[in-house]
């Protein structure tokens, strides 16, 4: 039998309509706006883009002096400095390479083979170090690249890895080659070689006050800036971030740039972008050293004069002597990590016989430095600096033995301030032949790392004048008036080579010979005590090293540690002018 819900239904019906007609009545209207369909704002980023301009043999201070137009109109949006420093030693191939890799010195390369000489790798596998075109090629960042010279070797061995690597007759083409390779929509990183400034440096002199100098440097300049105008003739540039890196190789003096002068490494570097503000850089005053890392086993490096010809270096039972050196130390083990800096002796403990200069950490893990001394006793003898010291700051320290009313006395100065002196009268320290070492030793492997330079031996107690002189010294001079007593002095700054070469009056050729595994020449901030007034300017460590640094970070890519650059990012610094 069908049931029949049709009462029902109207029921319900009719209670439904009431009640809807009450919410309908009893309600207050409010306006209901049409529906406005809001129109998705797109931001657009802008592709970062790079035009190398690498002007050879372009000395810093003469850039400045000559002040060419084009250059000069684009400082008001440039950070630059015209005290940068190239790479050393100095050479075309050499400082180029620095330029492409962010790598100093270690690199090896010499000569216009851009091949590692084999003296120089005899016992080390060869290391290869990638341009940053290299880098940049494994990243989705850049994709097309350009690489033009008037020097075929540069084209053939560096800039190879370049999608164009092009090599042209002269300057003259080499801009009319750029202007036409900006133009590629595609291009990203433009690569721009100059060598007419170099070639006139080499004829006629490397200065401003050299006519045919001067011109070559405004020839340039004069390309430099159809190079500038061809970037906003780009049909794409309003969309693009152009960074223009212009720099040189190196400087050079009278008609060369090889005899490793400052003037021949004064190189400059400037980074312009319309959306920079002006920032002109001093360079921070830098000396060089060897720097000898944390060691790990008596196989890292060490620089040895071997016992045969160390004999005048010996403190013995008489006589007068000074040993000085600067220090920086860069890093210490923990507690009771002690580390020989430089030392003639059989061992660092037990029975010993020798001297040696060590940085003691307590076990507070403060820091000072000491002079131990054995003379083939259990019973050592120690001569302490006056106070304790820190972390990356050079240190003048002089061990002076003199006689004063018949005795014989040590005194360890640190920045001409000297410490308690010891009475050493009658100790016979050292006359067993072993060799003069700089760097760890068997018996004590170094877990500090540390700077040295101007390693400096005298025949004589020199005067405290004299000691506290040498603090703010740049080396040892012919004119000094203890010049003549001085009997070994290894300066540490010929930046490269597997010797640290002794330039004392007698004693040449007893060089310290490095062996072992580490270890590197380096620029380091130098001490200065009679700074003049500041001009105004920010002062930063600038450098070639930077460019590869500054070049990768702009494409927006990470450096990744164990790539080892020894330049750095530093336009990250305002990155408030181009970030927006």
């Amino acid at each position: 039998m069908m049931k029949n819900y049709s009462l029902c239904k109207k029921e319900y019906s009719v209670l439904t309509i009431l009640l809807l007609c009450a919410l309908i009545f009893g309600c207050k209207k409010y306006y209901d706006p049409p529906a406005v369909f809001e129109k998705q704002e797109i931001v657009s980023v802008k592709k970062r883009k790079v035009l190398l301009i690498g002007i050879d043999g372009a000395t810093g201070e003469d850039m400045k002096k000559i002040m060419p137009p084009v250059i000069s109109s684009i400082l008001p949006n440039s950070k630059y400095s015209w005290q940068s420093r190239s790479d050393a030693p100095v050479s075309d191939a050499g400082t180029w390479k620095n330029i492409m890799t962010g790598i100093a010195t270690i690199h090896n390369i010499q000569d216009s083979t851009f091949i590692v000489p084999e003296s120089a790798s005899e016992h080390d596998a060869v290391v290869e170090y990638p341009s940053f075109i290299e880098r940049l090629q494994a990243t989705p960042k850049m994709r097309y690249s350009v690489a033009i010279s008037p020097w075929q070797s540069l084209v053939d061995r560096l800039l190879l890895y370049a999608d164009e690597p092009i090599a042209v007759n002269n300057d003259a083409a080499a801009a009319d080659t750029a202007v036409k390779k900006i133009g590629i929509s595609k291009a990203d990183l433009v690569v721009v070689n100059f060598n007419q400034v170099n070639q006139a440096g080499l004829k006629y002199g490397y200065s401003a006050d050299v006519p045919e100098y001067k011109t070559a440097v405004t020839q340039v300049d004069t390309y430099i800036g159809k190079l500038l105008d061809a970037l906003k003739a780009r049909k794409t540039y309003a969309n693009e971030e152009w960074l223009v890196v212009i720099t040189s190789n190196h400087g050079g003096i009278n008609k060369g740039f090889t005899s490793q002068t400052e003037r021949e490494r004064n190189s400059f570097n400037l980074y312009y972008n319309p959306a920079f503000k002006k920032v002109e850089i001093d360079n921070m005053p830098l000396t060089d050293g060897f720097l000898f890392p944390a060691a790990k086993a008596v196989t890292d490096v060490k620089a040895v004069l071997a016992s045969a010809n160390a004999a005048l270096y010996d403190i013995g039972t008489t006589g007068d002597k000074t040993m000085q050196l600067k220090v920086q130390v860069k890093s210490t083990g923990g507690a009771s990590a002690h580390a020989v800096i430089l030392s003639k002796l059989n061992a660092s403990y037990g029975t010993v016989n020798g001297w040696e200069f060590m940085v003691e950490l307590s076990a507070t893990a403060t820091r000072r430095f000491r002079v131990v001394m054995g003379y083939n006793s259990s019973t050592l003898i120690y001569v302490y600096a006056p106070a304790n010291f820190d972390l990356n700051k050079w240190y003048a320290i002089t061990l002076k033995i003199y006689t004063d009313a018949g005795k014989r006395m040590a005194v360890l100065y640190v920045d001409g301030v000297p410490g308690a002196a010891v009475d050493i009268t009658g100790r016979n320290i050292g006359t067993v032949p072993y060799d003069l070492i700089l760097g760890n030793i068997n018996s004590a492997v170094s877990t500090s790392s540390y700077a040295v330079n101007d390693i400096a031996i005298y025949n004589k107690a020199l005067s405290d004048d004299e000691i506290k002189s040498f603090t703010c010294s740049d080396g040892i001079k012919t004119t000094d008036p203890s010049y003549a007593n001085l009997i070994g002095y290894w300066p540490c700054k010929q930046v490269n080579g597997t010797k640290l070469l002794n330039q004392a009056p007698g004693a040449i050729g007893k060089d310290l010979i490095l062996g072992g595994n580490g270890g590197s020449w380096t620029p380091l901030e130098k001490t200065v005590c009679n700074a003049t007034a500041p001009s105004g300017n920010t002062i930063m460590a600038v450098s070639n090293s930077d460019i590869a640094s500054q070049i990768i970070y702009w494409f927006g890519v990470n450096i990744n540690d164990s790539w080892k650059l020894n330049g750095k990012s530093w336009l990250k610094l305002y990155e408030v002018e181009f970030y927006k």
